[in-house]
C-alpha cells in the first residue's frame, strides 16, 4: 500500500559535529522583536540609543492605568547621561508618590461637569442639582474659572473670583471667602444669584 510519506521528505541527516552546531544556533531576531531572555522585568525603566533619530531614549513605568495597562513616561536627550538624569527624576517622583496621572490634567470646567453628573447626585436630589447647583456652576464658576487646570488652581485665582462675585452684587458672606482650593466644589453650594434673593 502506498504511503503518503516518502523517504525524500524526511530531514537530511547531519554527519559532522560542525553541521550539527550550525543547525542548533538560535536564529537572529527579526527587526523590532525583543529577546525575552535579555528583557528587563516589569516596572523597570529602560534607556536605549536609537539610530533612527540619533538620540537616547528613556521610558519609566509610572503606574497603572484604569484599564490595567502600564502608564509610561518618555524622555529623550542627546547623551545617555542626560537621559539617565531625566529618568532618575521621574523615578524619584514615582517613589515619592508625586507621579502624574495618565492623560491630560482636568480643568475646573471638566471637573464640575463630572461633579454635577456623578458626585452630586449621590448626595442630593436631581431637582436640587437642576434648580440650584447647575445654574450657579454654569453661570458663575465655569465662565470665570473653567479654563484653569485643576492642579494649577491657586488661592489667588479664587480670591479674584470671589472679588468679582462681590462686584456682581453678591454679598461677601454669600461668596464664602474662606473656602480653600481643595473645597472648591462646595463653594457653589453657598453662591446666591441675584434672582435668588
Amino acid at each position: 500500500m502506498p504511503s503518503c510519506f516518502s523517504c525524500s521528505a524526511s530531514p537530511p541527516v547531519t554527519s559532522s559535529l560542525a553541521e550539527l552546531r550550525a543547525v542548533s544556533q538560535p536564529l537572529p531576531l527579526a527587526e523590532g522583536r525583543i529577546d525575552l531572555a535579555t528583557r528587563k522585568p516589569n516596572q523597570r525603566s529602560s534607556i536605549y540609543y536609537s539610530e533612527a533619530d540619533g538620540r537616547w531614549h528613556g521610558w519609566v513605568v509610572m503606574g497603572v492605568r484604569d484599564d490595567g495597562s502600564p502608564y509610561r513616561r518618555h524622555r529623550k536627550g542627546r547623551t545617555e547621561a542626560e537621559v539617565t538624569r531625566k529618568v532618575q527624576e521621574l523615578e524619584a517622583n514615582r517613589s515619592d508618590g508625586h507621579a502624574e496621572k495618565p492623560g491630560r490634567p482636568l480643568t475646573v470646567a471638566a471637573w464640575f461637569d463630572t461633579w454635577l453628573t456623578t458626585i452630586a447626585p449621590r448626595t442630593v436630589s436631581q431637582s436640587t442639582i437642576d434648580s440650584t447647583y447647575e445654574p450657579k456652576v454654569r453661570r458663575w464658576i465655569i465662565p470665570r474659572l473653567g479654563r484653569h487646570r485643576l492642579d494649577q488652581l491657586q488661592p489667588e485665582h479664587l480670591d479674584a473670583f470671589y472679588a468679582w462675585l462681590v462686584r456682581q452684587g453678591l454679598k461677601p458672606n454669600t461668596v464664602g471667602r474662606a473656602d480653600p482650593p481643595d473645597r472648591l466644589p462646595r463653594a457653589e453650594d453657598r453662591l446666591e444669584t441675584r434672582q435668588d434673593r
